[in-house]
């Protein structure tokens, strides 16, 4: 027995004077176990259901993204194997397959989800498992592994209120939520932001997500008779109810709307494609998926990004919203690939601070943007970022920009 221990210290010392290369005679290192296993990527949307229009977008963006970087090498030495999660729009069903990703699966990171009440309901699971994960919303988890690709509720709220004061001349809002936590806490921003900015809310009304009818609602905002109705919404087929009950009641006011700019795509295709003819329905949008007419086409980041979009998905590309496959999937798995190659690692957590750390010196990788994220943002998309757009509905066909006629200096 003595000799037996006198020679595994004596091998543990030879191993730990050699190093990483001393250590791989005791036992094989974790690196050399999982040299030949891929990176599993989860993404958790709702491939079924009412988002199933826009999680066929991330998903084309998240196929492309994946083998690019496999082509290049793949990720530290690995390739990327993309595992799909369904959540159908049911906080239930999201934490059940956060639950399969994580214990079963055991991904890496995951994108997704596309909704704020799913980001929270989802976020014990990640945080427990330390996964981070990049979702698609305006409210996050309450976890420092939770990223978002868009911009804030309080983001969003500051600037269609500046918008409405500064560029339509309002004096009195009303506000129109789903009874979800983005519009909830975009109620709150405004309640807060408006005084400060000479406006009145003269009336908040509420409905549910995927309400048929929202008809009572909007009389009540009639009858307080805004300036301009500030509208915030989940899914795009209640904004299609939204503007199909307006029309039955008589009402056409002004409407700044976080929907009509992000979604115009899949409102028009869900039923209603006369949605913005007026003039009268402001949409917010990213700026980077804008244009000023002084711009001219030619060798931007986007320019290349459509371009190899349009290779990669040659049957659907002409049916896609390529701005969300961009900011819903493709720059996020883009910056966590850059955060592990600075951090050679997958751990969640010293992902989550290397992008604290360095998120606001990185640009966008497919449009060029700035990258807003820090310590105290974990939002992809910073407060200069966003602008307005009067008619979504009417794009470039070279690379299907709207035009601003806004922040054009």
């Amino acid at each position: 027995m003595g000799l037996r221990r006198i020679s595994r210290r004596a091998l543990l010392a030879a191993a730990l004077a050699m190093g990483t290369t001393g250590a791989a005679l005791l036992a094989p290192s974790t690196q050399a176990q999982q040299a030949g296993q891929p990176i599993k990527v989860g993404l958790l949307y709702s491939f079924s259901g009412a988002g199933a229009t826009g999680a066929a977008n991330y998903l084309a963006a998240a196929r492309m993204a994946v083998k690019e970087i496999n082509d290049a090498g793949g990720l530290l030495g690995r390739r990327l194997e993309l595992v799909q999660a369904d959540h159908a729009f049911d906080p239930a069903r999201a934490v059940s397959e956060a639950r399969r990703l994580t214990q079963l699966e055991k991904v890496d990171v995951v994108f997704g989800p596309e909704a704020s009440s799913l980001a929270v309901a989802v976020a014990p699971i990640f945080n427990e498992a330390k996964t981070p994960y990049f979702s698609i919303t305006v409210v996050l988890g309450p976890t420092p592994l939770n990223f978002s690709a868009v911009m804030s509720g309080t983001s969003q709220a500051a600037a269609m209120l500046d918008f409405a004061a500064n560029q339509l001349k309002a004096k009195t809002v009303a506000l129109l939520i789903d009874n979800g936590s983005v519009g909830k806490q975009l109620a709150e921003d405004a309640k807060k932001l408006a005084p400060a900015k000479g406006l009145q809310i003269v009336a908040i009304q509420e409905h549910e997500i995927r309400a048929t009818d929202q008809t009572p609602q909007i009389l009540a905002l009639k009858r307080a008779n805004p300036d301009v109705l500030i509208h915030s919404g989940s899914l795009p087929p209640d904004t299609v109810v939204l503007l199909k009950n307006l029309n039955e009641v008589g009402w056409h006011p002004k409407i700044v709307s976080t929907v009509f700019g992000l979604a115009a795509g899949q409102i028009l295709a869900n039923g209603a494609p006369d949605a913005f003819k007026s003039g009268d329905n402001w949409g917010l949008a990213m700026k980077g998926f804008t244009y000023c007419a002084k711009d001219k086409i030619g060798g931007r980041q986007y320019d290349q990004y459509l371009a190899r979009l349009k290779a990669a998905e040659p049957v659907n590309f002409g049916k896609m919203d390529h701005n969300a496959s961009l900011y819903g999937t493709y720059e996020p798995i883009m910056a966590w690939r850059a955060a592990a190659e600075a951090t050679k690692t997958l751990d969640g957590p010293t992902i989550a601070a290397w992008l604290e750390a360095n998120g606001s010196k990185m640009r966008a990788a497919g449009t060029g943007q700035p990258i807003g994220i820090t310590k105290a943002n974990h939002y992809m998309v910073g407060a200069d970022a966003i602008t307005f757009v009067q008619r979504p509905d009417l794009v470039r066909p070279e690379d299907k920009l709207v035009e601003r006629n806004i922040d054009c200096n």
